[in-house]
């Protein structure tokens, strides 16, 4: 089963994508606002990482940035997401996909389904 490491500051958003990605398939694990995402993903070895670009106190970019900073995370595909479209920022800044809030359901389980796919297949 797929891990999705998930970081989202909307409690109710965070609940309904955990959910989601629960019925198809996956295992969630959605973060605190205030934790620590680099250090987090470090520790879990997820699959792939669904990030919000606005995360109250924390940048998503900055966090991405210091995601591709370290060796342990460098190479864990991170799907972006945003209420703005941010999508270049993201691009640039090494996320594997971004996708502009609100967006279809299919359109995030094919982005997560794409950026776990195991490279060279």
């Amino acid at each position: 089963m797929p891990r999705v490491l998930l970081a989202e500051d909307d409690a109710q958003m965070s609940r309904l994508l955990s959910r989601l990605l629960e019925l198809e398939g996956f295992e969630t694990l959605a973060l605190s606002p205030v934790d620590d995402v680099p250090a987090r993903a470090r520790d879990e070895s997820p699959d792939v990482l669904l990030l919000d670009v606005y995360l109250g106190g924390q940048n998503g970019l900055e966090i991405l940035e210091a995601l591709r900073a370290r060796e342990s995370t460098r190479r864990l595909p991170v799907v972006m997401m945003s209420g703005r479209n941010v999508e270049y920022e993201c691009l640039c800044r090494g996320a594997f996909a971004f996708l502009l809030k609100p967006f279809f359901a299919a359109d995030l389980i094919r982005a997560l389904q794409a950026a776990i796919v195991p490279q060279g297949s």
